[in-house]
């Protein structure tokens, strides 16, 4: 129970902060105070100042917690990634706007895409085989 309860907690964020940075969804104010609020709560239980006998070990929630927070930094990471490939088309002359095409596509994926799933099944990972 208590690795299921992780699993949807984490998937819960991880598809937060992906509607959130992609613009799929607008979050109202009641639905991220609610987020908001279920985070504190969470951080507050495994800070150390509880000692409630269902929680994973502090630090492996903090590890946890670090992946989804990683996801913003990967994101605009990429953006950046784009950003830079878009503006070295000029440099690279007819053959760079070939590669352009091809590379944006591909860094776009790994931006809006694959991060996401990499790090979810990481942490599922890590909740249901290394649980300690």
């Amino acid at each position: 129970l208590q690795n299921l309860l992780y699993s949807v907690f984490f998937i819960c964020l991880d598809v937060s902060i992906f509607l959130l940075l992609t613009n799929t969804f607008k979050f109202n104010f009641n639905v991220a105070l609610l987020i908001f609020s279920l985070l504190l709560i969470s951080i507050f239980l495994h800070s150390g100042l509880s000692e409630a006998a269902m929680l994973i070990s502090e630090d492996q929630f903090f590890d946890l917690l670090f992946f989804s927070i990683a996801l913003f930094i990967f994101h605009f990471m990429f953006g950046a990634m784009i950003y830079i490939l878009k503006g070295r088309h000029e440099k690279w002359g007819s053959s760079g706007l070939e590669l352009q095409d091809i590379m944006i596509p591909v860094v776009n994926f790994m931006r809006l895409r694959l991060a996401y799933v990499m790090v979810l099944l990481n942490q599922l990972l890590d909740i249901w085989l290394f649980n300690t």
